[in-house]
């Protein structure tokens, strides 16, 4: 099968594995370049029942989709990723007894793994998943853009090493009841400078979003740090019940979003604040700002306790176009300083009347 290029194997019941057979290692001479496995309509012991996974051989192999394959624990073993150097796309969905991606072998060296190719990871309801790959292992991903982990509760860590990736465009990912940064380990800032999109959802057990390596140990510095993730434009951050900052902040520290347009976020109680004041001077771009069903939310910039005292004319969201604000019963206002704000752009504004805001919303044209 070296010359495989595109895989898929649909509702097969009984499949416990799929690339252990004598037909896939070197001596193939198997030319096919494509195989659909639907339903068990082929002959799948060919593929299933040989003990010689170490053989094999899928050099070509650019596309893997595994749907509804009820009894797979996992999908390779640790051996067999040398040969995965064109695997573009991965796909896994709806198998309940797969545990890990890729099986941990005994007498594995401690080399880092690379997916040099591999553009596309996509982990739908998997309920049984605890991890990619659970070895000590470093992955390297360099041509990764979008990962998308869906309904996949039991995952604790995406690798247990580290994973590095250069040209990450989208997340999409609702991990269950572990922390996002614990099962998805692609949370650090370095690696986000090309990412465009963030999507978030019931994730019950995430407290923060972005976080700033070093930011306990930089405290007593002097030097304030920026930290930029250029071209992220889109973030939806839904259903994070523990979720208590987006980023935590302070005054040495400053993430900035420079384009990002749309913001939005629902559901998220613990949510008191969505900006601190400092934050609000690197979102310039932004357009839409829509944040919803988040009961403890008093608003949406919070002046920082270090400033002794906050400028009155402060420039927030001047290209802001949309303005959401709905059920958020313990809203207070939009800041918490006495700032005058000044919006040009803004056609849509959406305010509902809570009894509890003390504070309104002043707008100069």
């Amino acid at each position: 099968m070296q010359k495989l290029e595109v895989l898929r194997v649909t509702h097969c019941k009984s499949l416990k594995e799929v690339f252990e057979s004598q037909y896939i290692n070197g001596n193939s001479s198997d030319s096919k370049s494509s195989i659909n496995i639907n339903k068990g309509s082929v002959d799948i012991n060919a593929i299933s029942r040989q003990p010689n996974i170490n053989r094999a051989r899928l050099s070509n192999l650019k596309i893997l989709e595994i749907i509804s394959c009820n009894l797979l624990q996992h999908v390779f073993t640790f051996s067999m990723l040398e040969s995965l150097k064109h695997l573009e796309e991965l796909k896994l969905k709806d198998c309940k007894a797969m545990k890990v991606i890729v099986e941990k072998e005994n007498g594995e060296d401690r080399k880092d793994v690379v997916f040099p190719c591999l553009k596309l990871l996509e982990l739908y309801r998997l309920p049984n998943l605890e991890g990619f790959f659970l070895g000590m292992n470093n992955f390297n991903w360099p041509l990764l853009e979008k990962v998308k982990i869906i309904e996949c509760p039991q995952m604790m860590n995406f690798t247990c090493g580290q994973s590095t990736t250069r040209v990450l465009k989208g997340i999409h990912t609702n991990l269950g009841r572990h922390s996002l940064e614990c099962g998805l380990n692609f949370h650090h800032l370095k690696i986000h400078q090309k990412l465009e999109t963030i999507r978030v959802d019931d994730c019950g057990y995430v407290e923060e979003v972005f976080e700033v390596e070093g930011a306990n140990e930089a405290t007593n510095s002097e030097l304030e740090i920026v930290v930029e993730i250029p071209n992220l434009r889109l973030m939806n951050l839904w259903s994070l019940k523990s979720l208590k900052y987006i980023w935590k902040s302070n005054q040495r520290k400053v993430l900035k979003f420079p384009n990002l347009t749309t913001l939005s976020i629902c559901g998220c109680y613990s949510l008191k604040h969505v900006f601190t004041s400092s934050m609000v001077g690197g979102l310039l771009q932004l357009q839409h700002l829509h944040v919803s069903w988040c009961y403890n939310m008093e608003v949406i910039v919070k002046t920082e306790e270090e400033e002794d005292e906050v400028k009155e004319e402060m420039e927030l969201f001047p290209c802001l176009k949309s303005l959401r604000l709905d059920n958020l019963k313990s809203l207070k206002g939009f800041c918490s300083g006495k700032v005058n704000f000044s919006w040009p752009l803004l056609h849509t504004l959406k305010v509902p009347a809570y009894p509890e805001i003390t504070d309104m919303l002043r707008l100069q044209h």
